[in-house]
């Protein structure tokens, strides 16, 4: 069994939960949040036995051996910082951090005490991004994707979920869901050409043989979408959660497959593979089609090329 420790009792920690009460080698050994009271409700919705009145304590208490860290955007950082420094492996919930300078402090804490880690880009592991990405590979391989991602700042930030300071970061605290998965699809950026301003991003960049273009603008709506150009056929995805394959005339609709349909979409097998990446002798996340705090370094750098 391994022991489970969550940080934080909000929305993701909730479908955290959810998936981790569903796998038998698991025990949620405790919870915390910076809202006592709040833990203790999520603790008695999932019968987890310890809460603690913060994340130290519950660090130090040898009371687990992984943690899922899901507290608010703005305190990820330095939770993420305290837990690393005790070379505790974990599952961090996006963003590590909201800039390329926090993700580094992160990935060096993680190289030093050789902790294993995992950031939630749970897109990656939803079912039809899977078949699209197999698709391409069908279809003679990726030669351009398009990456539509809007998201309408002023909407958000009138919700007062969020910090000033997040919102002026939202595309390192949100928009790196749809980045991730252009590295995912394309491969490593080798170049970026950015004509973005004022949250108006525009870029066109180059992965190997295969261009991008990714558009995110703060004053347009409209669910996110990606089309894969393929040498013998076209993959669309709007919204992602549906693929359409298109080629020699025929067209084959790719639904979400059951796991997506009882828990939140690309979680169940996010969450199976990081547990297997912990249970493995493999220090190599990507083995498990996970992105780490080095791989996500990586992501965070091409968005602050996009934002330059």
């Amino acid at each position: 069994m391994i022991k489970v420790g969550i940080i934080g009792a909000g929305y993701m920690s909730d479908h955290h939960l959810k998936v981790l009460k569903s796998i038998k080698s698991v025990e949620v050994t405790s919870i915390c949040s910076r809202t006592f009271d709040t833990a203790v409700k999520m603790s008695k919705k999932w019968n987890i036995e310890k809460v603690f009145k913060d994340h130290i304590e519950m660090l130090d208490s040898g009371e687990i051996e992984t943690v899922f860290i899901c507290p608010s955007v703005s305190a990820m950082f330095d939770i993420a910082k305290d837990v690393l420094e005790r070379g505790i492996p974990c599952l961090i919930e996006k963003p590590v951090g909201l800039s390329t300078a926090e993700s580094k402090i992160l990935s060096d804490l993680a190289s030093k005490n050789n902790a294993k880690t995992a950031v939630g880009c749970n897109r990656r592991f939803i079912s039809t991004i899977q078949a699209a990405k197999k698709a391409a590979k069908d279809l003679g391989g990726l030669r351009h994707l398009s990456v539509v991602a809007h998201e309408p700042i002023s909407e958000i930030s009138e919700t007062g979920q969020y910090s000033k300071h997040v919102m002026s970061r939202w595309i390192f605290a949100n928009g790196i869901h749809c980045i991730d998965l252009i590295r995912y699809f394309a491969g490593e950026i080798e170049e970026v050409s950015s004509l973005s301003k004022n949250q108006n991003y525009a870029a066109v960049m180059k992965a190997g043989n295969t261009t991008v273009s990714y558009a995110s603008r703060a004053d347009a709506k409209g669910r996110w979408s990606i089309t894969l150009d393929c040498n013998q056929g076209r993959i669309t995805l709007c919204p992602l959660e549906k693929t359409v394959i298109e080629f020699d005339n025929k067209s084959q609709v790719v639904n979400l497959a059951d796991i997506d349909e009882e828990f939140k979409p690309g979680l169940w097998a996010q969450n199976n593979s990081f547990l297997n990446f912990l249970s493995s002798e493999s220090n190599i996340a990507s083995e498990f089609g996970l992105s780490d705090i080095h791989d996500n370094f990586q992501t965070m750098k091409v968005i602050k090329e996009i934002v330059a």
